[in-house]
């Protein structure tokens, strides 16, 4: 499926494997009178008036709960620049990347913050 990468914002595809189980039930209309039959139930899936299984709503319905919350493009995707917004795959920028958290220097001085 077509997502967007968290960490670069580019256009990236999604593999999905998706396992489902459904049930489809029949039409609560008689086709043949063309009347409402009794008590089916209204969350579950229909096979059409004209008899015809169609899965693409349950598919759908499946393939989008199985969507990484966050879809990255590459294992090794850099992101972008969160200064300037740069794309880090493409180019490098020139922003001073180590201006931190001003609350991070008392553990600068003496060397225990790790900015990486």
């Amino acid at each position: 499926m077509d997502a967007q990468c968290a960490k670069c914002a580019e256009q990236t595809t999604v593999d999905l494997a998706i396992r489902m189980e459904e049930e489809f039930q029949l039409t609560n209309i008689d086709l043949r009178r063309g009347k409402k039959k009794g008590n089916a139930h209204d969350d579950c899936f229909r096979i059409g008036r004209d008899n015809i299984l169609d899965l693409s709503e349950a598919i759908r319905q499946t393939a989008s709960g199985a969507m990484p919350i966050a879809a990255i493009c590459r294992g090794n995707c850099l992101g972008l620049c969160t200064s300037c917004a740069t794309n880090k795959n493409i180019s490098h920028c020139n922003c001073d990347e180590m201006i931190g958290d001003p609350r991070w220097q008392p553990l600068d001085v003496i060397g225990l913050h790790d900015r990486q």
